[in-house]
């Protein structure tokens, strides 16, 4: 009796999927309200992606860092220098290239790694340092899944591991 709780509990999950959908957990450090995730989730790739799905050992990771160029690191070190000399009355201006990355990972084994960049320059006062992306940054961000999309496409390995699915989860 005990076990008929969760069995039913696990049945009502199991209607409400579509088996033939490949689970993938989808793992980002953008805030949900950019809504990346939705936009990914209407690829007919990812139509069972989400934040909870636990247990799978199909994780798409989504992130971001600002990468140095070659003439923006100098440059943003002689505007700190510059900034430092002047208490702060000056700006530090840096030019960096902001790069969004979608890695996709079976058993914590990479198999697909796209990255995506946008040259930014942004002055910012050295005591009120905002470590937050800008509208411009974020707005690039927003139109990434779209470029993931098409690159998706060519991944054979996935294209395989969703085959093989179907066919030990057929849809119903």
């Amino acid at each position: 009796m005990k076990y008929s709780l969760g069995l039913f509990a696990i049945m009502s999950f199991a209607a409400q999927v579509n088996a033939a959908d490949l689970p993938v957990q989808f793992i980002s450090m953008f805030d949900k309200e950019l809504g990346i995730e939705e936009q990914l989730k209407k690829l007919p790739q990812l139509k069972n992606l989400g934040e909870e799905v636990y247990g799978t050992p199909v994780k798409l990771l989504v992130t971001y860092h600002d990468q140095g160029t070659a003439g923006g690191d100098v440059a943003s070190f002689t505007s700190l220098m510059f900034a430092a000399g002047s208490l702060g009355i000056l700006p530090i201006v840096e030019n960096n290239d902001f790069v969004v990355s979608y890695e996709l990972r079976i058993h914590s084994k990479s198999i697909a790694n796209f990255s995506y960049s946008i040259n930014t320059t942004e002055a910012k006062n050295m005591y009120t340092m905002d470590h937050k992306p800008s509208k411009e940054v974020l707005d690039f961000a927003k139109t990434t899944p779209a470029m993931f999309a098409k690159d998706l496409a060519s991944v054979s390995a996935f294209k395989e591991l969703q085959q093989e699915y179907g066919f030990y989860f057929p849809a119903k």
